[in-house]
């Protein structure tokens, strides 16, 4: 379906608007402006931002952050209705309904109901829309476009593009969350530093605490000189009885709830202050006083028992580990700062233990004072070695200084700036640091004090997942998603003007070459091929593997002729030239497939599916094989024609891949996968799959293998994996139907685990979320599956709420070899297991790639060294199955 000209310009400007997000610092700024180019891309008199809050009796309420107007249109940004506006008294629960299940709301505002109507036509709007944004599994706010000078109606294709948008927006808010917690423990660490006295250290924790946990009373214990007694030294309630002792004896330690959770020496919660069984003494006077629930955080730095921070609830609460987490980390910064004032020490005394780096230093780079943190951080034995060298040598680009100084001397200070530095030993590390200039009798800068911390794992790791979600981790060249929109970006610009060639090249039966000479060889193999293929490229043409043993090239410009010859002449490279892998020469054989688009007008996909369709002319034939677009809609065609054929009259075929459970060296889960049966050929999804997406009928094909798996589930006592698509995913009929048979057969549904890609996932994460409430609501199993390369975030993760996360194979293949993997897989295990998910490695290939797995904690496995595909379900019956399963744990086992 063709869009029309705005919604392109929508589309395009979305692309813009992840460039901003991504680049433009500060937010302020890369929101206005987004708002800016949506403007001009939409032709509209407005563009802004709402967040939703709570109001001042809790309701729900909403209030416009940003905005952009045309020349000729009144702004709205300072008006105080828009403020604080309560979305149901305000008559606008219809938007709330909607947007919260993440549906636009848009039209004219004459066809709105009376009380929206007066609200917005007081604002002189005549059309609107309003797309929600969710950010961490949550709806928001929204983003609104208003049309003041004409009645406007907006097509579903405009509508669909400004919810790209709108997702854009909650994913920069979601990274925005992160570096904010980044900078607020900075902040943090820095108020806690400048304490003087307990209450300036209860009042620095306070803010961190009500955010995070809404209580009703706070109350700081700190030791006495002798280490005896634990004081209350400084409290915050809102009146009422005094819950806790002025001073408690620290022996026994049952003889009082601070006493017996600084012995503990980690944080407790007491959902219920009534429980018979706690293992201390309640006072009558916090039961007097109305507490009911308690959260104990013990002080302790340096090994020795400073005090406890009480946080107490006059409701009952309950508390997520996350909490827990959060409070022992600021137990024990607020521990630092306690023993600095119980020591009586200079602020140097703190300075030096707190784990953030701070300093120090002079307008001329000369370094005044360091902590040990920032010295161990740039590789230094000790703070004095440090103080040798000029801060400025320890940026990586003498610039980012200068820029760092321009700053602090225009504003005064410096938050959450982002900059690469030098250690000692030349390694780069990435910080994010903030400062502030501290001014002298004359007001000039004295010197500048600021705060750094280490974030070079996290931008390691942002980078490496934003390379994968485009690139072949095996051979580095560009994946099929990034080859399609380079495609179109291409096939866009050269419309009218001049050709394009998409050159399809198969190495013809190397599976059987991977089974001869072992996966690690293959690997090797596939490398050396696309090194010769980047060799014999120009430098404007793009290679990418789109495919296992697939490659594929786009020229531009070029013509029939220049295709066809460059065609040939790869083809004759990889022929004539025999590779030389791990001692052994390797003869290939190529298969090869054209498609040029010439001038007429095409897209990406009927150019693919005619360079395919092409491609397998060349494998029954030989040769290399030309094809034009027209054939690309007619291949598209014959696909829709089998597929449905193959639904109506059983042609497809289900084979089953067990996963091993590591920890008790049994295969208790199958995973099923489809195969398309024709005669005597059984084709592979990857032939299929791209046509049935395209048409639509892979969300029939998920629920035809869903209704197997049930059925199957009678009579085996497995656990069955199937996998859905990100179409059916999209189907909002294919979920009702899911949940229909889900909900028949309640017992096959709690042994059914359904795998969704992390990249579908995070896609359209609202809709993900609804599907996963939805089957783990019918006892089913959720399985994030390629887990690794969707550029996914904690945030998502916990909105997600899995069971299952399957790390991609292309961390598990390269394990043996490469340390950053290992690192990878183990954060990834370790993130798993601390979220409660199994965690299963993917194409474990061979014995020495299953060792790694196993000492790396991962809990299950799958791949080719354990078992290829087998018919489903396996047969002849139960005896030989377990012979099976005798020989896969003998092979687990060594």
């Amino acid at each position: 379906m063709r869009r029309g000209p705005r919604a392109e310009g929508i589309l395009r400007a979305a692309v813009q608007v992840a460039e901003r997000l991504l680049l433009c610092r500060p937010w302020d700024r890369a929101v206005s402006e987004v708002l800016a180019i949506l403007g001009r891309a939409t032709e509209v008199s407005r563009v802004y931002v709402f967040e939703n809050h709570p109001g001042p009796g809790g309701e729900l309420c909403t209030s416009q952050r940003y905005e952009w107007v045309a020349p000729d249109i009144t702004p709205q940004i300072a008006n105080p209705e828009l403020q604080n506006f309560p979305w149901i008294e305000g008559g606008f629960a219809r938007w709330v309904e909607r947007m919260s299940r993440g549906e636009a709301v848009f039209g004219l505002v004459r066809d709105f109901p009376p009380a929206e109507r007066a609200v917005l036509e007081s604002q002189e709007i005549v059309s609107i829309v309003a797309v929600p944004i969710f950010a961490e599994g949550r709806w928001w706010g929204f983003l609104g476009f208003d049309e003041c000078r004409r009645a406007r109606r907006w097509s579903p294709e405009e509508i669909s593009a400004l919810m790209l948008t709108s997702r854009l927006l909650g994913v920069a808010i979601e990274r925005q969350v992160v570096e904010e917690e980044l900078e607020e423990a900075a902040g943090l660490a820095r108020r806690l530093l400048e304490a003087k006295s307990w209450e300036a250290l209860l009042e620095a924790a306070e803010p961190v605490l009500h955010r995070l946990l809404a209580p009703d009373g706070l109350h700081l214990f700190v030791t006495d000189p002798s280490r005896s007694f634990l004081q209350l030294v400084a409290e915050r309630h809102e009146g009422g009885l005094r819950a806790y002792r002025a001073s408690v004896p620290l022996d026994p330690p049952e003889d009082d709830c601070v006493a017996w959770v600084a012995h503990r020496g980690a944080p407790y919660f007491v959902q219920d202050l009534g429980d018979p069984t706690l293992p201390f003494r309640v006072s009558e006077s916090a039961r007097e006083a109305g507490v009911r629930s308690v959260l104990l955080i013990p002080l302790a730095a340096g090994g020795q028992v400073t005090g406890a921070l009480v946080v107490d609830f006059r409701s009952p609460r309950q508390l997520k580990p996350s909490h827990l987490r959060a409070a022992d980390f600021l137990g024990w910064m607020v521990a630092v700062a306690a023993e600095r004032i119980l020591e009586s020490q200079a602020f140097r005394d703190l300075f030096e233990r707190v784990p953030v780096g701070l300093y120090r230093s002079t307008p001329e780079g000369r370094l005044l004072r360091a902590n040990r943190a920032l010295a161990a951080l740039l590789g230094y034995p000790t703070p004095e070695a440090l103080l040798a060298r000029d801060i400025r040598a320890v940026y990586a680009h003498p610039r980012d200084y200068r820029r760092w100084q321009e700053a602090l001397r225009r504003n005064g200070r410096v938050e959450g700036f982002e900059v690469q530095w030098v250690r000692s030993d030349g390694e780069r590390i990435w910080v994010l640091g903030s400062a502030q200039a501290v001014p002298g009798p004359e007001g000039r800068p004295a010197y500048y004090e600021g705060s750094v911390v280490d974030i070079t794992r996290r931008r390691a790791l942002e980078e490496q997942l934003a390379f994968l979600w485009g690139h072949d981790p095996l051979t580095g060249l560009v994946n099929r998603r990034r080859f399609q929109e380079e495609l179109d970006r291409v096939l866009a610009r050269a419309e009218g003007r001049a050709g394009c060639a998409v050159v399809l090249l198969d190495l013809d039966r190397f599976q059987e070459v991977n089974e001869r000479v072992g996966q690690r060889a293959a690997d090797q193999a596939l490398q050396a091929v696309a090194r010769s293929l980047r060799a014999s490229l120009r430098a404007g043409d793009l290679l990418a593997r789109v495919g296992g043993d697939e490659f594929g090239i786009l020229l531009f410009p070029v013509d029939t002729r220049q295709a066809r010859r460059a065609a040939e002449r790869l083809v004759r490279r990889l022929r004539e030239a025999p590779l030389t892998v791990e001692g052994r020469s390797l003869q290939l054989s190529v298969s090869c497939g054209v498609a040029v688009s010439g001038r007429e007008k095409t897209d990406g996909e009927t150019l693919l599916a005619a360079a395919e369709a092409a491609l397998h002319e060349s494998k029954l034939q030989g040769g290399v094989r030309l094809s034009c677009p027209s054939v690309g809609l007619r291949i598209v065609d014959r696909w829709e024609d089998r597929l449905r054929r193959a639904l109506d009259r059983s042609g497809f075929l289900l084979m089953g891949q067990p996963i091993w459970d590591l920890r008790t060296d049994r295969s208790g889960r199958w995973e099923l996968l489809l195969r398309l049966v024709e005669g005597e050929e059984v084709i592979l999804p990857g032939e299929f799959l791209p046509a049935a997406e395209r048409t639509g009928l892979v969300v029939e094909m998920d629920l035809w293998v869903l209704r197997r798996a049930l059925e199957w589930l009678r009579r085996f006592p497995f656990r069955i994996h199937v996998n859905f698509s990100a179409r059916t995913l999209a189907e909002e009929a294919a979920l009702q139907q899911a949940v229909r048979l889900l909900r028949a057969q309640p017992r096959q549904a709690r042994r059914l685990v359904v795998e969704i890609t992390e990249t579908t996932a995070v896609s359209d994460l609202p809709q993900a979320v609804r599907w996963i409430r939805a089957l783990k609501q019918e006892g089913c199993g959720v399985a994030l599956d390629d887990f690794g390369v969707g550029y996914s975030s904690i945030a998502h993760l916990r909105s997600l709420e899995v069971d299952v996360l399957k790390v991609d194979g292309s961390f598990i293949r390269a394990l043996r070899s490469d340390p950053r993997d290992r690192h990878l897989v183990h954060a990834m295990v370790e993130l798993g297991h601390r979220l409660g998910c199994l965690v299963v490695a993917e194409c474990v290939e061979d014995a020495e790639t299953l060792r790694v797995v196993r000492a790396l904690g991962l809990d299950c496995a799958q791949g080719y060294h354990l078992s290829k595909p087998v018919p489903f379900p396996p047969q002849p019956g139960p005896s030989r199955l377990r012979a099976w399963s005798h020989r896969r744990r003998t092979l687990v086992s060594t």
